[in-house]
């Protein structure tokens, strides 16, 4: 009788600890434990998707690309244009790192709740 009511009381802590896990919300989470720089990086990351941000990004872009062009041979960063390459391959970074870290973190308990399964 003693083994049951032991084997019962890890069996109801295995399901509580199944319960907190699936139910934990992985952006909470992240919320709650992010320093300064990343709540930074977030802000960044959601004014970069917006559409303010890309229509005034590609204004920005034309006007970088005729000034270069326009100063041929004077310009600070000629036709390739690495310069430019350079900052946009640093812009996508950001808010590509902040994804993987939220991915990561919902994906770290293998009892993930999929609704569209159980239909």
């Amino acid at each position: 009788m003693d083994l049951l009511t032991t084997l019962g009381r890890q069996f109801h802590a295995a399901q509580e600890l199944v319960r907190l896990r699936v139910s934990r919300n992985p952006n909470e989470v992240i919320e709650q434990q992010a320093t300064l720089g990343e709540r930074i990086a977030d802000s960044v990351a959601r004014f970069g998707g917006s559409w303010a941000f890309i229509n005034s990004f590609a204004i920005i872009l034309t006007i970088y690309t005729v000034i270069n062009i326009a100063l041929d041979k004077k310009a600070w960063d000629p036709y390739p244009f690495i310069l430019l390459i350079l900052f946009l391959s640093m812009l996508v970074q950001v808010p590509k790192r902040r994804v993987w870290q939220r991915t990561e973190l919902a994906q770290t308990s293998p009892y993930v709740a999929d609704d569209a399964g159980d239909a």
